[in-house]
Order: structure tokens, then C-alpha cells, then sequence
């Protein structure tokens, strides 16, 4: 029986040890990203689209995230994009819509928050496709933006695809 608890009390203090290490990288990096970011860079933002294109993305503490999306389709109004996101292995985010697509990385985006002081960015890089840099800002999400959104599902999304930003 003694044996048993020492055993035990060994076992104990190795665990102890090695949950001891502090926060890992990709629980730091977990924490980082849920937050309200605005897409600030991205290949398919250039000087004659940049006041068509705008972005916003919330990613939520549930594994959950909204996207609001202004693009050529609805000028005048944010396309809003539901879904859930996991964040694996090496800081790899994949995601899928709530209507079942997934995001546009198939094998997902190196996801890299920096901080400077209060200010955030999250670098979002496909994977697939390295040249496919997306960078965003911590932000507040303007409560105009969520008020100028329509679904597009209830305006007929399936006689034209959109190109989503994730």
C-alpha cells in the first residue's frame, strides 16, 4: 500500500511539473486573436478598390466567427457571413461557413498576432498560397457597419458567387 502512494505521490508531482511550463504559444496565440479586426491589407485591395472593399471579421471565445464584407456585389451594404473556426497545430486556422463552405485556404492560414503597445495586428497567411497575405488591425467593429448588413442568402447569393475574405 505504501508503495502505491508513493507511486502515486511521484506520479503527482511529475504532472504538476510539467503543467508548471506557463502559457504556450498557441494558447497565447489562441487568446490574441478572438477579438474584432479590420482587414487593412490583402492582395485584392489595391488604390482604385480600397473604397469598394472593406472588411471586418469577430472571431468569438466559442470558436465561432462574423464576417462583414462591403465588395463589389452590395456596394452600399456588408454582406454578413457567419461560421466556426479552429485553431490547430503551428498557429494553422481553418474555418467553414455556416452554409457549409469552407474558407478559401483549403489547408488553412499561419495565423500571427503582433502586438506594439495597445495596437494589434493579426497576419493571416494561406497556406496553400504564400503570396496570399491578408493583415487586419484590432478594432471595434462600428456599430454602422453592423447596421448597413444584409444576408445574402435572402437576396438570392445562389445566382452569383461572392468572393469571401476568408
Amino acid at each position: 500500500m505504501k508503495k502505491i502512494i508513493r507511486l502515486a505521490v511521484v506520479l503527482l508531482c511529475a504532472a504538476l511539473t510539467v503543467g508548471c511550463d506557463g502559457p504556450k504559444k498557441a494558447d497565447t496565440l489562441a487568446k490574441d486573436i478572438i477579438d474584432q479586426w479590420h482587414l487593412v491589407e490583402n492582395p485584392l485591395i489595391s488604390n482604385s478598390t480600397e473604397d469598394i472593399i472593406d472588411v471586418y471579421v469577430e472571431f468569438k471565445l466559442d470558436g465561432t466567427f462574423t464576417l462583414y464584407q462591403k465588395d463589389f456585389s452590395t456596394p452600399i451594404y456588408y454582406n454578413v457571413y457567419k461560421g466556426s473556426y479552429l485553431l490547430g497545430e503551428g498557429g494553422i486556422i481553418t474555418g467553414k461557413y455556416s452554409d457549409g463552405k469552407n474558407w478559401g485556404a483549403t489547408s488553412g492560414y499561419k495565423a500571427e498576432v503582433t502586438k506594439v503597445g495597445e495596437e494589434a495586428t493579426l497576419t493571416l497567411t494561406n497556406v496553400d498560397k504564400p503570396e496570399d497575405v491578408s493583415v487586419y488591425e484590432q478594432c471595434t467593429i462600428p456599430s454602422d457597419v453592423k447596421g448597413a448588413t444584409v444576408k445574402m442568402t435572402t437576396r438570392g447569393e445562389e445566382m452569383f458567387e461572392i468572393v469571401r475574405f476568408l
